[in-house]
């Protein structure tokens, strides 16, 4: 059989070269101006046209030619990603592990040189052929996450499961009447798909016999010898409208091989199945379905002996649970925002009006392993760690030495340096200071929502949803501190309930981490002062921590607000889960947990929730893209470890208590944080760096902004003045409203040498240097500006609002970061040259 398949590659490799050697062929497509190449790269041709006619490239994809499609493009972990054919779910034994391995590697193994001669001969030696199957713009996978197990997925695969499902037609006349004799037993439905039109006879004749002992109608796909044991209750058929058959209120049962099509279309009409699997991915199919409660699987071997068949039809017709697990994944499989069918029509054309889609194709591909893996970070790095020992044991030694021999003490030897000496000192204090400055963070019915946001800005975005879940008949219920300083008490769209606290983060303990900072940037202060203000601001951090598990305790102490919430029946939780409260709340009260999210409290959201190759996804705060040197992914390894040291040794703690006294020790907090049901991510991968994500991952990157409204009267008679130079707008966010006076006045100085006119958004001293070309204002409609056609340019911070506003009007920006994840947001869109 392998050598069949080895066979089949070498047709397709001479298909290949047919086609390239056309000369008058090959004409006749590259002067037709196509705009993309369409295919399934189970077989290779279309691979290779795309390169060598330099269009973009689409996959109508389940399987590559080395095996399923996730195993090539995403992190696939062996130890809950099974591999095809081996017969596992995503719950595996260690034993099935290491076979799951074994089978990996085993076809990695099996490669074949067929696709690269043909590479090496049209597309040129420097062409590697695996690489060029992963630069595809979109894959068009046939598969969804009502079906497969939950695994990692990368951005530019979409999910177009069931897209050939459509409502069932009525079925021909001599079929319609087979099916409403069958009365109230309805009837049995057998198909082994395309391929398998006949059986044995031994096994068919046991089939027919089974068949023929039951009250329902059975219509069975076979063109092989008519079954001696055929019952009159059996209708043999060379041909059938399957999706419409199984959409028949009359179908009771699918008894099927678990071809992918067939088993999409049992769940799309909610039929549950008993399956008999042949061969590739037939078994794993029905599998998944067996997993979900859905099907019950026989071996082709055994079928037709001891009643088996019969046993499982019964089953699977007589057990309720199999028809309600069946209609359950329709329903789940239906509730889309666009059905499979009009996703791939959009991403197809997408490619098309785009010229492709490069921007969600990550750099994971164009690495090699040992770096991608990071494995020439990790040798550095365990080579760092032993010569420190070494060096340690030998100065043991020499010191050991002094003790016996103090003439030891005046040692001479080049290199020596003494252990008490000025120079290993300052060596000592830099690398601590070294230290420090790397721990420095740089469509539904009316539901009943319960709400646990965070300030500042993380609010203005979280208010914007709860406007618009309002209007769509939800009823919304926000849980605040008494203390808060942004969230308003009385709202025409929420509700409140307020927590007494003694103690809250305040604008104060904002200004005072921005005021330190900036004076440092400016080298208003020393490094030793700044390292102290660091050490500082990582107490602080701690401490806001514990103001937010004093408000936890608050809450869950107050037995009168515990019994309100539980009696009014909410539907979810939707939290912001920078702050830990929503995530024991929701536990607490047995909610399902939906985050509105771009960090968590250990980082930024993808590096918990999802497979993040410190090769090629930068950590928040190093400054770098995702084109890295050695030396900035050994930076990103050492980050990486050091935010995970500090989450688990001082953060972790402080809501590890709170589970252990108010859910029980068995919990682990940041388990709790994994097992939100949505992640409603704030970002899209027009900005961020392409990287792996997860299916509950949803991207709603700029669902705040919106259409330009009109101007207020004196800001629009302002930027009309403009004349044809335009409008400059600067914001330095929510909480920057004022700047040292020095500062203040030479950016004032700059704009008044502008011709443009500047709306600047400003709250401090009037700068003595300021020019009648600029406005200051208290507050401004950030988005209806950016929206306005006069304006030019946008001076920000690098906030998220700010950054995704300024896309989606189409501004560039001249940025200004100053902490958090600024710099990050800013050197993203520097590399979009935006």
């Amino acid at each position: 059989m392998i050598g069949m398949f080895v066979d089949s590659h070498a047709m397709m490799g001479e298909l290949v070269s047919a086609m390239l050697d056309n000369k008058e062929l090959m004409r006749i497509l590259q002067d037709s101006k196509f705009d993309l190449v369409l295919n399934d790269p189970c077989g290779r041709h279309g691979v290779i046209m795309a390169k060598y006619l330099n269009l973009p490239l689409v996959y109508n994809v389940r399987w590559l030619m080395a095996g399923e499609a996730h195993l090539a493009i995403a992190p696939s972990p062996l130890s809950y990603v099974p591999i095809t054919g081996s017969g596992h779910t995503d719950k595996m034994t260690f034993l099935q592990r290491v076979k799951n391995v074994l089978m990996q590697l085993n076809s990695l193994i099996q490669h074949q040189v067929v696709y690269t001669r043909n590479c090496d001969k049209y597309l040129g030696s420097d062409i590697d052929f695996n690489q060029l199957m992963l630069d595809a713009d979109i894959w068009l996978m046939r598969v969804d996450f009502v079906f497969e197990f939950p695994r990692p997925t990368m951005p530019n695969v979409v999910y177009i499961g069931g897209f050939q499902c459509k409502p069932a037609k009525p079925l021909p006349e001599h079929l319609e009447e087979f099916v409403q004799s069958s009365g109230e037993h309805g009837v049995i439905f057998m198909s082994l798909g395309t391929f398998v039109s006949e059986l044995p006879s031994d096994m068919a004749n046991g089939i027919a016999a089974t068949f023929a002992k039951l009250p329902q109608k059975v219509i069975w796909r076979y063109k092989g010898d008519r079954p001696a044991t055929l019952g009159n209750n059996t209708l043999l058929v060379d041909w059938m409208p399957q999706n419409d058959l199984l959409g028949h209120p009359k179908i009771k049962l699918f008894v099927a091989h678990g071809g992918t099509n067939g088993v999409q279309e049992a769940i799309y009409h909610g039929v549950p199945v008993v399956g008999l699997p042949l061969f590739f991915d037939q078994f794993d199919n029905l599998l998944r379905l067996k997993e979900r409660g859905a099907a019950k699987i026989l071996t082709i071997q055994t079928v037709d002996k001891d009643n088996n068949l019969q046993d499982a039809i019964q089953e699977v017709l007589n057990e309720p649970s199999y028809r309600l697990n069946m209609q359950r994944l329709s329903r789940l499989h239906r509730d889309q925002p666009m059905k499979p069918l009009d996703t791939a029509l959009f991403w197809i054309e997408f490619v098309m009006r785009h010229k492709g889609a490069a921007h969600l194709r990550t750099e994971s591909y164009r690495l090699p392993w040992y770096s991608y893996h990071s494995v020439d970070v990790i040798l550095f790095l365990a080579g760092a760690v032993l010569l420190v020992l070494f060096t340690f044991v030998f100065s043991s030694g020499v010191c050991a030495l002094k003790c016996v021999d103090p003439k030891l003490n005046n040692c001479s030897l080049p290199g020596c340096t003494r252990l008490d000496s000025p120079r290993l000192m300052r060596l000592i204090h830099f690398c601590s200071a070294l230290l420090l400055l790397v721990f420095i963070p740089r469509g539904c019915h009316g539901g009943n929502i319960l709400v646990l946001p965070a300030e500042g800005s993380h609010w203005i975005n979280m208010d914007i949803l709860l406007e618009a879940l309002h209007s769509r008949g939800h009823n919304i219920t926000v849980v605040r501190s008494s203390k808060s300083w942004y969230i308003k008490e009385k709202s025409s769209y929420y509700n409140t309930y307020t927590v007494q606290v003694e103690r809250s983060i305040d604008q104060e303990w904002v200004k005072k981490i921005i005021s330190e900072a900036m004076k440092f940037e400016r080298g208003a202060i020393p490094l030793t002062s700044f390292l102290n203000t660091a050490v500082g601001m990582i107490g602080t951090f701690v401490d806001a921590h514990s103001i937010v598990g004093e408000l936890v305790s608050a809450m869950l102490d107050d037995k009168e607000l515990m019994r309100i919430l539980q009696d009014s029946k909410f539907d979810l939780v939707l939290t912001d889960p920078c702050w830990g409260h929503g995530v024991i709340l929701a536990k607490y009260l047995n909610l399902p947990l939906v985050y509105n999210v771009r960090w968590l409290i250990g980082g930024e959201a993808h590096l918990v929730i999802a497979p993040s190759p410190l090769s090629y996804v930068p950590i928040t705060g190093s400054g770098h893209t995702d084109k890295m040197t050695f030396l900035q992914r050994v930076k990103n390894v050492l980050l990486q470890l050091i935010n995970l040291i500090k989450h688990q040794v001082v953060v972790k703690l402080v809501y590890q208590k709170l589970c252990d006294k108010y859910l029980g020790s068995d919990i682990d907090f940041n388990q709790l944080t994994l097992d939100a049901d949505i992640w409603l991510m704030r970002v899209d991968f027009v900005f961020e760096f392409p990287r792996p994500t997860m299916p509950n991952v949803v991207y709603i990157g700029g669902f705040q902004c919106k259409p330009a409204k009109p101007l207020p009267e004196h800001l629009e008679e302002f930027v009309q003045s403009s004349g044809e130079h335009g409008v400059i707008l600067m914001s330095l966010g929510t909480f920057v409203s004022e700047l040292p006076s020095d500062m203040a006045n030479e950016i004032a100085a700059t704009f008044a040498k502008l011709p443009q006119k500047v709306i600047w958004r400003y709250k401090g001293d009037r700068p003595a240097t300021l020019g009648n070309n600029t406005l200051l204002v208290d507050w401004m409609p950030q988005n209806d500006l950016l929206g306005h056609p006069k304006i030019k340019l946008f001076v920000a911070h690098g906030g998220t609002n700010g950054v995704q506003e300024a896309i989606y009007h189409g501004v560039p920006v001249v940025g200004l970061p100053l902490f958090f994840d600024q710099f990050d947001n800013l050197l993203r869109l520097k590399e979009r040259r935006g």
